[in-house]
């Protein structure tokens, strides 16, 4: 049984050839892409056997000033506070665009889709980065989400998460029985597609491009060292929206994911291992074969 539904946005008109009589004509088609709810997602997940009983058993460092997860930080603490009583799941967004067809070929972007991903992390490490543990969210044409934008597509995951908020999930499982009330708790994806989601300048010869600090370009490609004055944060996030200058602030708009309670863009730290560390500053050594002979033996 699939879970996803189909979300109409709007309509387009196609124009096409009516073959019987050699005109053209004008048909209306809309413009949608798939959801998976996300309350249906979850329940289905967390009643999964072993699922919540290594959520339970999930905690942060047992030595105290150890940080040895994310539920040792700070941005933990402050999401979980007043929340006694109730066990929060916390959810990663994870959002990319992929071609389905060849890259190189006549047919590149035509058929260029944006998938929308969530993940718990709560689950120990070792299951994290597995691919059972990554679950579809949403898919939508790029050339509808460039027409639509992107806060279109997150509205219906905004006003589930903020329902599931108030009410949770109600798990009926072997390891667990009772209600968990999910959060997002960080976005990642790479720096163009994260940059559209919550909201910062999408072009990175913007004069503040960065969604960690107010730094200008030109200061940037020389620093060295951090400004904690530069910092963005609440308060300083709210000003430039009241500014509504993209040029001034490197804000386009207020992203709709601030809608949800315990979240906020400015407090979106976590940055994508793979597009910036094995795809951009540091990526890994390719070891390339190459034979050579020694008393008449190869080696590879």
């Amino acid at each position: 049984m699939t879970l996803s539904e189909e979300k109409v946005l709007g309509q387009s008109i196609n124009f096409q050839i009516d073959r019987a009589e050699g005109v053209p004509m004008q048909i209306p088609k809309d413009d949608t892409f798939q959801y998976v709810p996300i309350s249906k997602l979850l329940k289905r997940v967390l009643e999964q056997k072993g699922m919540m009983s290594s959520i339970m058993e999930t905690q942060g460092s047992l030595k105290e000033n150890e940080l040895s997860s994310f539920l040792d930080g700070d941005l933990e603490k402050k999401c979980t506070e007043n929340c006694e009583g109730i066990k929060n799941i916390h959810l990663l967004l994870y959002s990319d665009e992929f071609e389905t067809s060849n890259p190189l070929g006549s047919k590149k972007s035509i058929h260029k889709l944006c998938a929308f991903y969530v993940s718990v992390l709560n689950l120990p490490r070792d299951m994290q980065s597995s691919l059972n543990n990554i679950h579809l969210l949403a898919l939508v044409n790029s050339k509808i989400l460039s027409k639509y934008g992107m806060d279109a597509i997150l509205y219906q995951f905004v006003e589930d998460m903020k329902d599931l908020y108030l009410h949770g999930i109600s798990i009926d499982c072997p390891d667990y029985s009772g209600v968990v009330r999910p959060q997002l708790f960080q976005v990642i994806g790479d720096n163009l597609g994260l940059h559209n989601m919550l909201g910062y300048a999408g072009s990175f010869s913007a004069n503040y491009y960065c969604r960690f600090c107010k730094m200008h370009r030109s200061n940037a490609a020389g620093a060295l060292q951090e400004d904690v004055g530069l910092l963005r944060d609440k308060e300083s996030y709210n000003k430039d929206i009241a500014t509504a200058n993209l040029t001034q602030t490197g804000l386009a708009r207020s992203s709709l994911l601030n809608y949800l309670p315990k979240y906020h863009v400015s407090q979106n730290f976590a940055v994508d291992i793979m597009h910036d560390i094995f795809e951009g500053v540091a990526p890994p050594h390719r070891y390339t074969p190459h034979s050579h002979t020694h008393t008449g033996t190869t080696v590879a």
